[in-house]
Formats: structure tokens, C-alpha cells, sequence
């Protein structure tokens, strides 16, 4: 008797539990059911979880239950699990209407390959040096076999993780630095699979200097011999007025050029690499000048300090910046060049200069140059067919003067220029 009384309570223990399990699952589908929307659909059942027959739990139940995976929530984690070993995740399956728990219900198309391969950086260039904190990133590339979808870059050389916050879409054009000096900067991609390519680096020493600018209408009128005013022609510090008779200028200045025409027509390519260098130029008289109603067979040369600050894209101009020193006032003067680009790449291209005034100035030149490990290594500068000059304000005589001159140098590091800075100022 006591035997029949101890099964028929184990009977209705079972039936218990299984009442309280019927009641519990329902609840645990039917927030999967309004999360995914298949309500109605063939994963509203309880096989979702369990087996055809209701326990044990299938590898999918199982993930859910797990409390390093699902922990009883249907998270991102088990989501992105393939549970039952068929090669698609759980999440593709749920929104493809099969079994995540049942390796014989997949969709029908086959599983993406698994992405395990890194984006690689292709090139990363920014100028050597630059006079202001904020330096400009000319070229940031990357492939990947998939696609690039994050571009990083910092001043730490500690590798960023795939949910950084600093990750960008698109690649960087400029970056800011706290402080100037010697900086390297460090530069990372991704790709969607959260796979992070190897770093690249770039150094640019950043010198923040303050230069004493004097316009070309006061040097003009300085009261000096007839040798610094051709000095003073040399370094192309001019006002604004028509000048004619120069090979490289149009004497119709309403119509187009035909270096309008080249300009127009002649693809540039990435010019900003030129952003920061400098030049060390000598210009030096190669013909006769005419003055004081006599000729004078001078070959003096002079040497000048050319910096190229920054490229106009939408003109087609590298502006740029020559520095010459007055031994007169102890100074160093500066004077804007605009270069005026005409064809060729960014590693070997030709522009021209022009302008008119007291002192009008035109020119045509050539910048070739080479690169190593992705930055401009060594490059060189040279007039064409001339350089002219003409001068009609020199003081020193009543007559105007005008002479042809050459221009040659090769690019030098920043270490290399003089101390600009450290120079006295009115």
C-alpha cells in the first residue's frame, strides 16, 4: 500500500512539472515572437527549443538557457552564435524562417564565407614639415577583400579596438596636434567583420614661426643702388602692372591663354603631397640689363628660401612663399609667389609665375622629384626658357631697367632654413 501511495505521488509530480514547464516555455516564445515577428510563422512552436517530443533541449535551447551565452535573453551574443552547426548564424536563420537548433533546417542559399582577413593599408602620406599645429592628411588608402569601413588615426601608438568611438567612415584630411615639435602620427582601417589592419606611421616636425612681411610697393621705393634694385627684381617682389614683350605671358590679358587652355585641359593629380616643403632657390642674372641708357653684363646670383604653404585645387595654384634677407634692415622679407600649375603629375609637373607692376616678373619651371617609403624624398626646381624681369621705379635712375635671370635649387629639409623667427622686426 505504502509502495502504490509513493508512485501515485511521483505521477503527480510529474504532471505538475510538466504543467508548470508547458506554462513557462509559452512565455519564453512568445517574447521571441515579438521580437523577430513570427508570430504564426513555422518558428512558433515549441521546437524552437526543444526536440519534436518536448525535452531535452536542442543546441539552440540550450545557447539560450546558457548563462555565458543567452543567459535566458535573446541577446546580440546568441544572435551571432551558429548553434546548430550548419554554417549560418542563429540570426540568419531566424529572419530566413529555419531552425536555428536543427542543423537539417537552413536557408537555401549557401553561408558567406567567415571574414577573417584585415584590411591593409596602401598609403599614408602628410608633409615632412609644417608651420602650423593643424597638418594636413594628403592620402589615407586601404583594400580589403570585403570592403574598408573605418579609418583611424592618432598621435598613440596603441591599437584601437573594433567599437572604438574614433572610428571614421571616411578617411581623415587634416589632423590637429596639441603641441608643435617632432610628431609621429599612427594611422589603422577596419573592415564590417571588426577586423583592424596594421599600423602605418608618419613623422612631421611642426615649427610655428612669425615672419616679418613687407609688401612689394615699400620695397620698391627703398632708396638703394642700382645693383640691390636688380637684387630686389631677382626676388620677384612686384606691384600690379601690364607687362609685354616676355615670352610667357599673353599680351591679351582678356582672352584666353594657351596656358588656360592646358590648365583646363590637363588632369592634376594629388599636388597637396607638396604641402610644408621647402626649397633652397639661387637666381642668378644670365643677361644683359639695360639702365642708364647703357648695358650691363651682370652675373650676380642670390640666393632665397621658397616654401610651398598650401594648394588651391579648384585654381590649379601651389601658393607659395619666397624669403629673402635685407642686409639693409637685418630682416628677413617675404613675398607671396603664387605657381600656377600647367601639366604633368605630382612628381614631375610644370607651372608658371607671372605678375606686373613697378617691378613685373614671368616665368615658367619645372619641380621633379622622387619618393621613398611613400614620402617626397628628394625633388629639384628650374626655370625654362628664362626668367624675366623688368623694373620702371628704380630710384637709383630715371629710366626703366629689365634683365633675364634663372632660377635653380632642390628642395632641403626645414632644419636646413634659416632661423626666420629669430630675426629683428620693425
Amino acid at each position: 500500500m505504502r509502495k502504490e501511495v509513493c508512485l501515485a505521488l511521483l505521477v503527480i509530480a510529474l504532471i505538475v512539472g510538466m504543467f508548470s514547464m508547458a506554462h513557462a516555455v509559452p512565455s519564453h516564445l512568445d517574447k521571441f515572437n515579438t521580437k523577430y515577428g513570427t508570430a504564426g510563422s513555422a518558428l512558433d512552436t515549441c521546437i524552437l527549443c526543444h526536440g519534436p517530443s518536448g525535452p531535452p533541449l536542442n543546441p539552440f535551447g540550450a545557447d539560450f538557457l546558457n548563462r555565458t551565452k543567452g543567459n535566458l535573453t535573446f541577446n546580440a551574443k546568441l544572435e551571432g552564435l551558429d548553434s546548430d552547426g550548419d554554417g549560418f548564424t542563429n540570426i540568419v536563420e531566424i529572419n530566413a524562417r529555419t531552425f536555428p537548433g536543427d542543423a537539417t533546417s537552413h536557408p537555401s542559399t549557401p553561408p558567406p564565407p567567415s571574414d577573417k582577413k584585415p584590411p591593409k593599408i596602401t598609403s599614408f602620406m602628410m608633409p615632412n614639415t609644417s608651420n602650423s599645429l593643424t597638418v594636413s592628411v594628403t592620402t589615407l588608402t586601404a583594400t580589403d577583400n570585403v570592403g574598408v569601413t573605418g579609418y583611424l588615426v592618432k598621435e598613440s601608438s596603441t591599437p584601437p579596438t573594433a567599437s572604438d568611438a574614433e572610428w571614421n567612415p571616411t578617411p581623415p584630411t587634416q589632423y590637429t596636434f596639441a603641441s608643435a615639435g617632432k610628431k609621429t602620427l599612427y594611422a589603422w582601417t577596419k573592415d564590417a567583420a571588426g577586423n583592424i589592419s596594421k599600423l602605418k606611421k608618419r613623422t612631421v616636425k611642426i615649427v610655428l614661426t612669425t615672419v616679418t612681411t613687407k609688401a612689394a610697393s615699400t620695397l620698391s621705393q627703398a632708396s638703394v643702388t642700382s645693383a640691390a634694385s636688380r637684387n630686389r627684381m631677382a626676388s620677384g617682389m612686384v606691384q600690379n602692372r601690364v607687362l609685354s614683350n616676355s615670352p610667357n605671358m599673353n599680351q591679351d590679358k582678356t582672352n584666353e591663354t594657351p596656358l588656360q587652355s592646358a590648365i583646363a585641359s590637363d588632369p592634376i593629380q594629388d599636388m597637396a603631397i607638396w604641402v610644408g616643403t621647402w626649397f633652397k632657390v639661387t637666381m642668378k642674372n644670365e643677361g644683359f640689363y639695360t639702365g642708364n641708357s647703357g648695358l650691363s653684363n651682370d652675373r650676380e646670383s642670390f640666393i632665397r628660401y621658397l616654401k610651398i604653404v598650401s594648394w588651391n585645387p579648384e585654381n590649379k595654384v601651389l601658393d607659395a612663399t619666397l624669403y629673402e634677407y635685407d642686409s639693409i634692415s637685418g630682416q628677413w622679407l617675404s613675398e607671396a609667389l603664387p605657381l600656377q600649375y600647367i601639366s604633368g603629375n605630382s612628381l614631375d609637373f610644370r607651372y608658371s609665375s607671372q605678375a606686373s607692376g613697378d617691378f613685373s616678373y614671368g616665368f615658367t619651371a619645372q619641380i621633379k622629384a622622387t619618393m621613398a617609403n611613400g614620402v617626397l624624398a628628394s625633388a629639384t626646381i628650374k626655370t625654362l626658357a628664362g626668367y624675366h624681369v623688368q623694373s620702371s621705379s628704380d630710384q637709383a635712375s630715371t629710366e626703366p631697367s629689365a634683365g633675364w635671370l634663372s632660377i635653380t635649387g632642390k628642395m632641403i629639409p626645414e632644419s636646413d632654413v634659416p632661423a626666420l623667427a629669430d630675426t629683428s622686426s620693425n
